[in-house]
């Protein structure tokens, strides 16, 4: 085998990588998947990834994170990640190749978050457990038409509880849905595995992603089937 031909094989070996395709697995081999992992995929999952190719390049996804990167995450956090979202980015796709707006793990925007910040701190149980949107201490809207700058300060003192990253303890953003609308997997307390719509940039709060069925959703029973419709 020529240099020339060595280079363009290990070109190839790595378009396939970034660009290939996820091939279904065998049951033996998520039943090893799971006995590894002291787990039980969702049934609606484990059919998806025992019987569905996936063209990553078509679906513009990002190619899976190693176990490693995904168990220092977890170590890094104190959490262990819902087990479809585990698997999806561990074997087909961590995120959009943008970044945006499927999100790659840890990041929002291409950007990594740090807890405190934007997100709260991931080990703690998400607080919510149905729809939030208090709106104590907002000001009227008499307050602005009488008193702008004392609405204002009002405002200010509002948006500083209702935007604060505790809010969110516990999950982790996943998705952008545009306009300033997003949607986050919790990963710590009752919710641990569902999602959530985060609608307070336009004053909506935050509640529950539900399926057509009116069940509380799944990363899979949510994302995968957008992804994939």
């Amino acid at each position: 085998m020529t240099a020339i031909s060595k280079r363009a094989r290990r070109m190839w070996v790595g378009l396939r990588k970034l660009f290939g395709y996820y091939s279904p697995l065998s049951e033996a081999e998520v039943a090893a998947y799971e006995q590894q992992h002291s787990i039980t995929l969702p049934a609606d999952y484990r059919h998806f990834i025992t019987h569905v190719r996936i063209n990553r390049w078509r679906h513009g996804l990002n190619p899976p994170l190693s176990e490693a990167e995904v168990v220092a995450f977890e170590q890094k956090h104190s959490i262990v990640l819902p087990a479809d979202y585990r698997h999806f980015i561990t074997h087909i796709g961590n995120g959009d190749v943008e970044g945006y707006p499927f999100y790659r793990l840890g990041e929002e925007f291409g950007e990594p978050w740090r807890e405190g910040d934007f997100v709260g701190v991931l080990s703690k149980p998400f607080p919510h457990r149905e729809a939030w949107n208090d709106q104590t201490g907002a000001p009227s809207d008499d307050r602005w038409k009488s008193d702008p700058k004392e609405a204002q300060r009002q405002l200010n003192a509002f948006e500083k509880v209702y935007f604060d990253s505790s809010q969110v303890n516990g999950a982790m953003p996943v998705w952008d849905e545009g306009s300033g609308a997003l949607v986050w997997l919790v990963v710590t307390g009752e919710e641990a595995g569902h999602l959530w719509w985060d609608d307070r940039y336009c004053d909506g709060g935050l509640y529950p992603v539900t399926s057509t069925d009116g069940k509380r959703a799944t990363f899979f029973s949510h994302y995968v089937r957008v992804l994939f419709r």
